[in-house]
């Protein structure tokens, strides 16, 4: 079996889970608790989402200009 170390599945796994289901897993273990209330984490968690919706918005407001430009055309 392969060990996976906590920092790991904290800061590479968990942080791309939304609100609920990080609240879902602290019940899993007193360390999860801990390491998914830190301000560490939900300070990386809060920049990843950040991240993640610029990205997702951006995609939709190029598809959008896109099919704007596109239809303006033809």
């Amino acid at each position: 079996m392969v060990y996976i170390p906590f920092d790991i599945i904290l800061f590479e796994i968990l942080i791309r889970l939304n609100g609920r289901s990080i609240d879902k897993y602290k019940c899993v273990c007193r360390q999860w608790n801990e390491g998914l209330s830190s301000w560490k984490f939900m300070s990386l968690h809060v920049n990843y989402v950040e991240e993640y919706l610029v990205r997702y918005f951006t995609c939709v407001l190029l598809t959008f200009i896109f099919k704007l430009l596109v239809h303006l055309n033809c």
